[in-house]
C-alpha cells in the first residue's frame, strides 16, 4: 500500500508541475510546449512527456473549454496503447 501512495504522490507532483499551464490559451500552450501532434480544434490535446525503452509511456492530457482556455491537466502512464 505504501508503494501505491508514492505513485499517487508522484502523479500529483507531475500534475502540479503542469498546472502552471492552466488558464493558458491554445496559442500560449503551443508556444510553451510546442505543436506536438495535436489537431488544433480538438478540446483534448495529448503530449508524450516520457517513454522508456520497454514501451511504458507517460502522456500529458490537456483539456480545453469552449473558449480554447486550458481548464484541466492530467498525466497518464500506460504500456503500448492509451485507453482514455
Amino acid at each position: 500500500m505504501g508503494n501505491n501512495n508514492n505513485n499517487n504522490n508522484n502523479n500529483n507532483n507531475a500534475d502540479s508541475v503542469y498546472s502552471a499551464l492552466l488558464g493558458m490559451t491554445k496559442k500560449q500552450v503551443v508556444e510553451t510546449l510546442g505543436e506536438g501532434f495535436n489537431y488544433y480544434p480538438d478540446h483534448l490535446w495529448i503530449y508524450e512527456i516520457n517513454k522508456t525503452w520497454w514501451g511504458k509511456k507517460t502522456v500529458l492530457l490537456l483539456t480545453f473549454n469552449e473558449e480554447n482556455i486550458l481548464e484541466k491537466t492530467d498525466t497518464k502512464h500506460f504500456f503500448f496503447e492509451l485507453k482514455i
